[in-house]
């Protein structure tokens, strides 16, 4: 596959509970933001986390992809 690809690293360890969305955090919380924008600029978007364990998402479009990626990192443990 070739193309352009964007990196985007989120990981925040310190900040992650100081954060009012304790929830996701400010780094993760940057990701979807990321992701989101990109998805509205009709990009495919992916994500690997790496928090406990490895997990991909594959890239894909639209707004359904949105909501795996957010799910996949509310599921990152802190």
């Amino acid at each position: 596959m070739s193309g352009p690809w964007t990196w985007c690293c989120a990981w925040t360890p310190t900040a992650r509970s100081a954060h009012p969305d304790a929830r996701l955090g400010p780094g993760p919380a940057r990701a979807a933001g990321l992701a989101r924008a990109y998805l509205r600029d009709h990009d495919r978007v992916g994500v690997v986390t790496i928090g406990g364990s490895l997990r991909w998402l594959g890239p894909d479009l639209g707004e359904r992809q949105f909501y795996r990626i957010a799910q996949l990192l509310l599921d990152v443990p802190p």
